[in-house]
C-alpha cells in the first residue's frame, strides 16, 4: 500500500501508464493511464503529470538508449522503471533523496 511505501506521506503520485495506448499525436493521454493513485485526482491532472513524465521518458530513452530512473519536475521527482511498454512511476517531493525515491518505487 502506499503508507507502507511512503511512511513519510511524502509521495504524491503513484501510477502504471501504458504507452503501446498512444502512439499517435492524437491519441487521448487517458487511454494509456491504468492505474492511478490517488484516485480524487482530477483526470486533467493525472493527463498532465503522465503525459509530461512519459514524453521525457520516451525523448531520454531515444537520445540515451536506456530510459531514466529519476525525472526532476519543479516540485515533483518521479523514480520511474519502464518494462516493456509499461511505464511505472512514482511521484515524490523535491526535497526526498534520490535514492529514498527509487528504492520505494523498487518496493
Amino acid at each position: 500500500t502506499m503508507v507502507h511505501c511512503c511512511p513519510w506521506k511524502r509521495c504524491s503520485y503513484f501510477f502504471l501508464y501504458d504507452s503501446s495506448k498512444v502512439k499517435e499525436e492524437g491519441d487521448p493521454t487517458s487511454a494509456g493511464i491504468y492505474y492511478f493513485y490517488p484516485s480524487q485526482t482530477t483526470a486533467d491532472q493525472q493527463e498532465l503529470l503522465c503525459g509530461q513524465v512519459a514524453g521525457v521518458v520516451c525523448c531520454i530513452t531515444e537520445i540515451s538508449g536506456s530510459p531514466p530512473a529519476l525525472i526532476r519536475l519543479r516540485k515533483l521527482k518521479f523514480a520511474v522503471q519502464v518494462s516493456g511498454e509499461y511505464l511505472w512511476a512514482l511521484g515524490c517531493v523535491i526535497d526526498v533523496p534520490d535514492v529514498s525515491c527509487k528504492h520505494s518505487l523498487d518496493h
